[in-house]
């Protein structure tokens, strides 16, 4: 998992704390984020980007949802261990494979969004990733490539 943005070494860290067992968000992001690299095909960018409304207009990540990713099936949370690598997925869809400034845009709300959910429940968030974010911003801001 090669990026000049994110520190992949310590987001493994954080990879290897997901299950494959503690409902579809998670599944998705377990799965997502073994690949090597991330693949991003038309269902994992539609995944994405329903999870990023989720986290924009809910202000929440249940653990389960259904196939469309519309209607929530769980009144469980995701584990906090989860948030870490579901941001790091959000930023690494950012680089990898969007290119209109206003998704850049929505999609770095969504990663801001999510550290006000993480503050929230006390959840850490790690330096690496808050640098990653900072770089982004720069870089759509001035409307640069990675």
């Amino acid at each position: 998992m090669k990026n000049f943005f994110l520190d992949t070494k310590l987001l493994k860290q954080y990879i290897n704390k997901l299950s494959n067992k503690e409902g579809n968000v998670e599944l998705f992001i377990y799965n997502s984020m073994r690949e090597e690299p991330v693949v991003f095909d038309k269902k994992k960018i539609a995944a994405i980007n329903a999870i990023c409304r989720k986290i924009d207009i809910v202000k929440n990540i249940y653990k389960e949802y259904d196939s469309e990713w519309k209607l929530r099936k769980s009144n469980y949370k995701i584990r906090k261990e989860v948030w870490v690598p579901l941001v790091s997925l959000i930023m690494l869809y950012l680089i990898k494979k969007t290119y209109s400034k206003e998704l850049k845009l929505c999609l770095l709300n969504s990663i801001f969004n999510a550290y006000e959910i993480m503050k929230k429940e006390n959840i850490m968030i790690p330096l690496f990733l808050e640098g990653c974010s900072e770089k982004l911003l720069l870089r759509v801001e001035k409307d640069e490539n990675y």
